[in-house]
């Protein structure tokens, strides 16, 4: 698995609960990684991604919440985004617990979340929450 970027500047929402909630993901993909590295067994693996469900559930309900107390006028399409991540999330989570080859799986869902959530943030969550300062 690819080390993690860290957090960054550019990843700001402008949002402090939203900007401290994406950095506690990061932390919790780290934790990810880590487990990885070191090659913890199923069960550590397991509880991470658990964890990780739930997290990330949680926070995008606030998010969502936070949007629709700005008048985002695209509030579905990113409820939309959101419950496709989850739903892949889950089912990542599910295979996980089926496949003997852990270690790639694990890699790749590191990698493909990583990505995701640079580019959500950047591509997604920034300009909405810039537009509905803004009241468009």
């Amino acid at each position: 698995m690819p080390s993690l970027s860290n957090w960054n500047s550019s990843l700001n929402t402008g949002i402090a609960n939203i900007d401290i909630e994406h950095q506690k993901l990061f932390s919790m993909l780290k934790m990810l990684e880590d487990a990885h590295q070191v090659g913890f067994g199923a069960s550590v693996v397991s509880g991470i991604m658990d964890e990780l469900c739930d997290y990330t559930s949680h926070h995008f309900s606030n998010e969502e919440q936070q949007l629709e107390q700005l008048g985002h006028s695209q509030l579905q399409e990113h409820k939309t985004i959101h419950q496709t991540l989850l739903d892949k999330v889950i089912g990542y989570r599910q295979k996980l617990m089926t496949i003997d080859d852990r270690e790639s799986l694990v890699a790749e869902v590191g990698a493909f979340l990583q990505n995701w959530l640079v580019q959500h943030i950047l591509e997604v969550d920034i300009p909405a929450f810039q537009n509905s300062r803004k009241g468009s």
